[in-house]
């Protein structure tokens, strides 16, 4: 055989050795930290494409779907029924952990399965136990670009091999369901990370177009594009470059995101040169949410395909994995839509559900796929507190944008009167508080846009930024600002109506427990008493009759009519300064009733002013938890 012959015969062969080293790749359950393609091919390597389809979440979907389709499994649950009172009975506490940070050797599942653990759990008064962070993140496939866990989004639907298997999460699953405990986490987020998908869609496999909202530029706009040193250097547009590529018509001129003033930061991104499928090189401009490595699924797309991926993750989280808690990421769907001429003709709930849109009726139809396999959703990412009612609409719970900016402003500050105004706010807009998912936590940290509910949010806003160094343009609060006073924000979550996310860590001003050590339990034994009696009083389904502030102090109490009779009374000192807190009695209570929740003993009527009133002395960052049982006050 001659030399060319010889070097042709490599060439051909090239593309089955590839196939074979990633088949044995596959067989073994291990791969490349960061896959690359064998190289000597005058085009993108087709065994490569093959693997990096295998890996990606579109290749997981005929599986997943496969073992619903045709079955009985789609008619076990009516699919339009809320059932919200089931939960909130059974599993008003939870317990978030995010698996990487408790171990990154891969057995972080079954520490969590761990025997001892599910006691502690229980034992701590929680009912649930919440995972973030769980599935496999997108760094592992772009060079520089190893962020802290999760934070740059899902790329497969399949656990990271850093926290365990889908084996060690069914163990898990099965401790739980013998303790009674609940098992939830979020599912794929609607802005993922740069992975297979999103390869294969830039260069340009005709089975994954559609699924990201992606075009190509055509190569005599190139020079309008920023530079880039490598295919997955993915850098933002500059104002010019959308208006160049909005004059082709390849964008829209404006979006609808962008009269939303609370939108998460996005935009459109230019990929670098990319080898495509077809031998030629390209450049494709994509939107994405946050970070330009953080694309965005296109779910309005006619193909579909961000929908039946969704779809699969539904399948999989509840359906499979049988947890019954789906956290949903669907803000930058919210207004993902071409802004329209002129404003509808609209007004209140009807046009918050138009300018929400396609995001909207994605977190809807998915929160009709959780209850046909009988679980729960909540959206996760904040919005507005004047957007809930109509988020509300399309899903089970929503994460509380009512308190949390607030309680970490009266944390900064020593001022609870924007809390107060903030829960005021809430009742008059009939906001349903045991609808709301408090404690919630984000890597970005506590998010500051919902302080410009109120008409001086913009003061408070500097106010803030001003007490905790922020710049002037930052909304994220980072929760070392507020250390030290952590506890008294987790007493919000306890003392509300909804449910109630906690960390261990949220006490460790107090008794710095870990969720690595179970011995003695994973918080303070005064506050696994407080969820415990959370439980049994039914706080969680609870309605809050009235707010109480003092204007000459930090402190706010909060007081909720129980679902069974007897109210539940929250009363919090931000300050540094021992303060009275006043709270005006209902005509079906009086102090003779009052009992310290924490610690269980009667407290004395003697600080009652009248028997309409009663006072209470706080001390400084001081939190009480009261009960008043239902008694008819004399005349």
């Amino acid at each position: 055989m001659g030399a060319g012959q010889g070097r042709r015969g490599l060439i051909l062969l090239l593309p089955l050795l590839t196939l074979l080293l990633f088949a044995l790749a596959s067989c073994t359950g291990a791969r490349p930290h960061r896959p690359v393609q064998l190289s000597g091919l005058p085009r993108f390597d087709p065994g490569y494409t093959q693997w990096l389809e295998r890996q990606s979440l579109l290749g997981s979907v005929h599986t997943l779907t496969s073992q619903v389709s045709g079955s009985g499994r789609i008619w076990q649950n009516n699919s339009s029924s809320r059932r919200l009172s089931v939960l909130l009975e059974a599993a008003p506490n939870w317990l978030m952990i995010d698996p990487a940070e408790e171990s990154h050797n891969g057995h972080a599942l079954l520490r969590l399965a761990n025997p001892e653990t599910i006691r502690s759990l229980a034992e701590s008064g929680c009912q649930g136990l919440f995972l973030t962070n769980r599935d496999e993140r997108g760094d592992i496939w772009i060079d520089g670009k190893t962020l802290s866990f999760g934070q740059n989004g899902i790329t497969a639907l399949k656990i990271d091999e850093r926290i365990g298997t889908e084996k060690d999460l069914a163990i898990l699953t099965d401790q739980l369901d013998a303790a009674s405990v609940q098992l939830g986490g979020e599912i794929l987020p609607a802005a993922t990370g740069l992975g297979p998908d999103f390869m294969l869609q830039a260069r340009g496999d005709s089975r994954f177009q559609g699924l990201y909202a992606m075009v190509a530029v055509p190569q005599d706009l190139w020079p309008q594009l920023p530079p880039s040193k490598a295919e997955w250097d993915c850098r933002p547009l500059p104002a010019a470059a959308v208006a160049a590529l909005a004059a082709k018509g390849l964008l829209p001129e404006k979006l609808s995101r962008q009269t939303l003033p609370w939108a998460s930061e996005g935009g459109w991104a230019a990929t670098g040169e990319i080898l495509g499928t077809d031998g030629q090189r390209h450049r494709k401009a994509y939107y994405y949410s946050r970070s330009p490595i953080r694309p965005v699924l296109l779910w309005q797309d006619p193909s579909g395909l961000a929908k039946r991926v969704f779809s699969a993750a539904v399948i999989r989280h509840t359906g499979l994995q049988r947890q019954t808690l789906a956290g949903l990421r669907f803000e930058p769907l919210f207004a993902l839509d071409a802004a329209p001429e002129s404003s509808p003709e609209k007004s209140g709930a009807e046009n918050d559900r138009m300018r929400l849109e396609p995001g909207l009726t994605a977190l809807s139809e998915t929160c009709l796929e959780v209850h046909r396999y009988g679980g729960w959703t909540m959206q996760v990412d904040i919005v507005p507190p004047s957007f809930v009612p109509v988020i509300l609409s399309a899903t089970d719970f929503c994460r509380d944008s009512i308190t949390q900016a607030a309680s970490a402003y009266a944390a900064l500050t020593g001022d609870a009167g924007p809390l107060a105004r903030m829960l005021e706010f809430s009742i008059t807009k009939n906001i349903p508080h045991c609808r709301l998912v408090r404690g919630l936590h984000d890597q970005e940290g506590i998010d500051l846009h919902p302080l410009l509910t109120l008409s001086d949010g913009q003061t408070l806003l500097q106010r803030a930024r001003s007490a905790s160094g922020l710049g002037t343009e930052a909304f994220a609060l980072s929760e070392t600002a507020i250390s030290g006073k952590t506890a008294l924000m987790a007493s919000i979550a306890i003392g509300l109506p909804g449910l109630c996310f906690l960390r261990a860590e949220d006490f460790s001003d107090t008794r710095a427990p870990s969720a690595k050590t179970h011995s003695d339990g994973l918080f303070p034994a005064p506050v696994a008493d407080l969820l415990k009696a959370r439980a049994r009083q039914g706080l969680a389904q609870g309605r809050i009759r009235n707010v109480v502030h003092s204007p000459s102090s930090g402190a706010v109490g909060v007081l909720t009519a129980l679902p069974a009779g007897g109210y539940w009374f929250l009363a919090v000192n931000f300050s540094e300064k021992r303060c009275e807190l006043s709270l005006p009695l209902p005509k079906d209570i009086s102090s003779d009733g009052m009992k310290d929740i924490a610690t269980g003993k009667e407290i004395s009527p003697s600080s009652a002013r009248n028997d309409a009133q009663v006072t209470f002395v706080l001390g400084p960052l001081e939190s009480r938890h009261v009960f008043f049982s239902p008694t008819q006050r004399k005349g």
